[in-house]
C-alpha cells in the first residue's frame, strides 16, 4: 500500500485492479461448481416450478379465466397458457435456454394427454397430477392435488413448503 500526501495508507490502482482479477478468476472457478450440484440445481428448478405453478393458479384466480400450466413434450420445460396473454402464453421456462438449469430435464409427467395442470377461473387446480424433474443422476417430483391446488416437491432439500393451501 503506497502513502497519501496525509501520511494514510491507501491501496494503488493496480493492488485494486489485481484484487479484482483475482476474485474474477476465483468466481469463474467457484460458481460453475457450485451450481453443477445436484443439490443446487435440481433443488432450484423444482422449488421454481412449484412457485411458477402457483403463479398459474393466483393468474386464473386473478383474471376470473381458467390458466393451463403446459409441459414441453420434449421435457425441455413448461408455460403458462392464458387467453389475455397476446401470444397465448403469459411465461415460458426453456431449461437448455437457461445457463442456471442447462442440463434439467422433465422426465416423467403424470397429467393425462393434455400435458398440463389445468387451473379453473377461481384459481382451483382441476385434475392434479405430477411432474419429475432430473438432473446428473437425481430427481424430484412436483405433485399437485386435486381440487386444493396444494404443491408437494418429494425429494426436496431445501425444506420448501407450500403455504397457499
Amino acid at each position: 500500500m503506497g502513502m497519501n500526501s496525509h501520511g494514510r495508507s491507501a491501496f494503488t490502482l493496480t493492488e485494486l485492479v489485481l484484487t479484482l482479477a483475482l476474485i474474477t478468476v476465483l468466481a469463474s472457478i467457484a460458481l460453475p461448481t457450485y451450481f453443477g450440484r445436484p443439490e443446487v440445481t435440481l433443488e432450484n428448478a423444482a422449488v421454481l416450478m412449484a412457485k411458477d405453478l402457483r403463479q398459474a393458479q393466483n393468474r386464473a384466480a386473478y383474471l376470473g379465466q381458467a390458466v393451463d400450466f403446459v409441459i414441453e413434450r420434449d421435457g425441455s420445460g413448461y408455460s403458462i397458457s392464458d387467453p389475455i396473454a397476446a401470444d397465448g402464453k403469459h411465461m415460458k421456462r426453456d431449461y437448455s435456454h437457461d445457463a442456471v438449469f442447462e442440463g434439467v430435464r422433465i422426465v416423467n409427467v403424470n397429467l393425462g394427454p393434455s400435458m398440463a395442470f389445468h387451473f379453473s377461473q377461481r384459481g382451483i387446480a382441476l385434475g392434479g397430477g405430477s411432474v419429475t424433474l432430473a438432473y446428473a443422476g437425481e430427481s424430484r417430483v412436483l405433485r399437485v392435488s386435486s381440487g386444493s391446488g396444494h404443491i408437494q416437491i418429494d425429494g426436496s432439500t431445501s425444506g420448501w413448503v407450500d403455504l397457499d393451501r
